[in-house]
């Protein structure tokens, strides 16, 4: 039986997922199983950054057999209004805003005139990845019990560190939230032709150093009503 791949950069975000099942040891780069519901589970903490996340998971695909994958972890919120600490957003659509030629105007993703990777349909990925969330709940057998706030994510390896750089990337990219591994391990799924998805919940306002702002502890605990998906 194929399993499902669960992918977190740190292990806080796995074990607070699964935060009521006894886990194996994890060490990063390195797989875990688990049995959940009577599904098969692969457990991998990629460690922070893009690179990481497409290094290990990518180590993982070629190595297993894998169903389908889900990034989880948290991430920064562009708006605490609209999607607020706590929430758990499901991405639609993964954007890459570091790849590309810099302009003065910003980064021109298609000034290269080269892509990541053109696909059998002749589509060309550049710096966004559209996800097909629904139709891969379908084919991964997962349930979609979760009231997810549908969302728009920029996968950054830089986190931004000023309100004045987060409103430009919110208007350029018309984005919602900020992650560090998501564009990468969707990348991956999208190069081995494997379901994807991402579910982040909200620790913070994107560009905000200030600490009334952040809440990594409630982000935490709001990952473990992620679980409802793998319920039968």
């Amino acid at each position: 039986m194929e399993d499902i791949l669960v992918v977190a950069a740190t292990k806080k975000e796995i074990k607070a997922s699964f935060y009521n099942i006894s886990l194996p040891s994890l060490k990063m780069g390195e797989p875990a199983k688990i049995t959940l519901w009577k599904r098969n589970i692969t457990l991998l903490v990629c460690g922070i950054g893009p690179i990481n996340a497409a290094i290990f998971t990518e180590r993982v695909l070629v190595t297993k057999k894998i169903k389908g994958v889900i990034n989880i972890g948290i991430a920064g919120s562009f708006d605490l209004k609209k999607i607020p600490v706590g929430s758990l957003t499901l991405v639609t659509k993964e954007i890459w805003p570091e790849y590309g030629l810099k302009t003065r105007e910003g980064i021109d993703p298609k000034g290269l005139k080269y892509g990541l990777t053109k696909l059998k349909d002749g589509n060309i990925i550049f710096n966004e990845i559209h996800i097909p969330t629904k139709e891969n709940f379908l084919k991964m057998g997962l349930s979609f019990k979760n009231n997810f706030y549908t969302t728009t994510s920029l996968t950054v390896a830089g986190v931004t560190g000023t309100l004045e750089e987060a409103e430009k990337l919110k208007k350029s990219y018309n984005a919602n939230i900020e992650n560090m591994e998501g564009f990468a391990i969707a990348y991956v799924c999208l190069i081995h032709k494997i379901p994807f998805i991402e579910i982040r919940s909200i620790s913070n306002l994107v560009g905000s150093r200030d600490t009334e702002k952040w809440n990594i502890k409630r982000a935490l605990t709001s990952l473990k009503d992620a679980l409802k998906i793998f319920e039968v």
